[in-house]
């Protein structure tokens, strides 16, 4: 069940902003699954999604910086402290099905006792 509550496209939203501010970002996501949130945003942006993913990783220059999408399963990505292997100077953004997706166990877990009895948050019960 997709929520709809706009994350994504939020996420969007803030890798474009501070690519304009010069800065390079990287977005990473399961497949190309940031396709859902991109409805008014540039078409290099869009095209980049739609080559996903890209091997390796290539920038979409968007004002003075960058966007860069990167697949979940790359190896660069340091799961544990939400960093880039050979990478600086970078803001790192990750969407949140790919958190949901890669640590589903983990949410499940921690999500088990919620008083609402779904092993879900409250206000996320999914059928």
């Amino acid at each position: 069940m997709m929520m709809q509550t706009g994350r994504t496209t939020r996420l969007l939203q803030e890798a474009v902003s501070l690519a304009k501010e010069g800065k390079r970002v990287f977005v990473v996501s399961v497949g190309n699954t940031l396709l859902r949130g991109l409805c008014s945003f540039p078409p290099e942006l869009k095209e980049a999604l739609r080559r996903f993913p890209p091997s390796p990783p290539a920038g979409v220059r968007v004002g003075k910086g960058s966007v860069v999408f990167i697949n979940s399963s790359s190896d660069v990505i340091n799961w544990e402290n939400l960093t880039l292997r050979g990478y600086k100077d970078y803001v790192l953004l990750v969407d949140h099905y790919t958190i949901e997706q890669k640590f589903k166990p983990h949410l499940e877990m921690l999500f088990r006792y919620n008083s609402s009895g779904t092993g879900q948050p409250k206000g996320e019960e999914r059928p």
